[in-house]
C-alpha cells in the first residue's frame, strides 16, 4: 500500500528540519510527503525547500501554500485529502518520529482490513522550561507491550487516547467522514471519534514519537474565558449531532452508541446553560450524572468557575 505522509505548517522553523530528518530516517520511507503551509511569516517554506533539494526528494516530497490561514485542523484534513497514498500518517512540524513509526504502523493496519484509523503512543521531552510537566501517573500509563487495542465507542472509547502526530488513517475512510467534519473540531478528535462510532479504530501500545513540549505548544499559564468557552461547546453541540448524523446515515443502531451520544447531547445542552445563564441546578446534573462526559474531571470544575469569575488562568 502506498504510504502518504501529511505535515501541517505554520511558524515552523524552530524544529522544522529536526522532524523531517527523523521521517527521512524512517526504516520504511513514505511515498510521499506533503507540505501544507498555513500562511507561515517566518522562514519554514525556505527551509523546506532547501531540505527537498538537498536531499533529492523533489519526485515525491512536495509544498502546498494555503492562500489564507485555515487553522490547524482544516489544514490538516484538506492536505490529507490531496494526498495520493492508501494510508495517511499526520505529521506536527516540532515532534521527532521514532525510526520504526511507520514500519509497525503501515504493517499493522495492512494485516488487519477493519482497522481505519491506528493510534499509537508517545512520549513527551522538554525543550523549554515554561511547559507544563506530564506527572509520574500519566507517565506510568503508557504502555510498551506491542499489543493492540480495538477502540470502539461500544466499550467506552469516546473520548481522544491518543494524538493526531501518532495516528494513521485509510484514506477512503477519510474520504467517507471528510463531509461530516464542523468548524472548530480537532483534526485528531475528529477521526477518532467516527473511527469510534464505526467500529473500526484500533490503539497499538507502542510509543512511536517523541514529543517536543516547548513555550510555543504547552504554557504553563492559559487564559481561558467565559465568552471562549461558550463558543467552544457551540462547536461541540455540532460535532456530537455530526455523530449522530453519521450514525443515521450508515444505519447503525447500536442502542449503547445511540444512549452515548444522545448523553453527550444532553451534557452539551447542560453545560452552555451553566455558561450562558450560570444555572448552578444545569451544573449539579452534570456533577451528578454527566461526569463520564469530560474528558478530564476538571472540565466539570472550570465550567462552573469561568460561568462566575469569567477568566481562568492556569494549567
Amino acid at each position: 500500500m502506498k504510504i502518504s505522509v501529511v505535515l501541517a505548517l505554520y511558524n515552523g522553523s524552530r524544529f522544522i528540519v529536526d522532524q523531517m530528518v527523523s521521517i527521512l530516517n524512517q526504516t520504511r520511507l513514505p511515498d510521499e510527503v506533503y507540505f501544507s503551509d498555513d500562511g507561515s511569516k517566518d522562514n519554514t517554506i525556505e527551509l523546506v525547500e532547501k531540505f527537498i533539494q538537498e536531499h533529492n526528494l523533489s519526485d515525491s516530497w512536495r509544498i502546498h501554500i494555503n492562500k489564507k490561514n485555515k487553522g490547524y485542523a482544516k489544514n490538516f484534513l484538506d492536505a490529507a485529502m490531496m494526498t495520493t497514498g492508501d494510508i495517511i500518517f499526520f505529521s506536527d512540524q516540532d515532534d521527532l518520529w521514532v525510526s520504526d513509526k511507520i514500519e509497525k504502523m503501515a504493517s499493522i493496519i495492512e494485516r488487519n482490513n477493519q482497522i481505519k484509523l491506528l493510534s499509537s503512543n508517545f512520549r513527551p521531552f522538554y525543550e523549554d522550561e515554561d511547559t507544563r510537566k506530564w506527572s509520574r501517573k500519566d507517565l506510568a500509563k503508557i504502555k510498551e507491550d506491542c499489543s493492540l487495542e480495538f477502540c470502539s465507542m461500544k466499550n467506552k472509547c469516546f473520548h481522544l487516547r491518543s494524538a493526531g502526530c501518532a495516528m494513521c488513517i485509510r484514506k477512503d475512510f477519510l474520504k467517507e467522514i471528510y463531509p461530516y467534519w464542523t468548524k472548530g473540531w480537532a483534526h485528531d478528535d475528529f477521526v477518532w471519534k467516527f473511527a469510534a462510532l464505526a467500529d473500526l479504530g484500533a490503539l497499538f501500545q507502542y510509543t512511536t514519537v517523541k514529543r517536543r513540549m516547548h513555550s510555543s505548544n504547552a504554557t504553563v499559564i492559559r487564559e481561558r474565558t467565559r465568552e471562549k468557552r461558550i463558543i467552544q461547546l457551540d462547536e461541540t453541540y455540532q460535532q456530537v449531532l455530526s455523530l449522530q448524523k453519521f450514525a443515521q446515515d450508515k444505519g447503525i443502531t447500536d442502542k449503547s452508541i445511540e444512549k452515548l451520544l444522545n448523553k453527550n447531547v444532553r451534557a452539551v445542552e447542560l453545560r452552555q446553560r451553566v455558561l450562558k445563564k450560570k444555572s448552578i441546578i444545569s451544573w449539579l446534573k452534570l456533577w451528578l450524572k454527566y461526569k463520564d462526559c469530560y474528558p478530564r474531571i476538571k472540565g466539570l470544575y472550570l465550567d462552573l468557575y469561568l460561568a462566575f469569575k469569567g477568566t481562568y488562568r492556569g494549567v
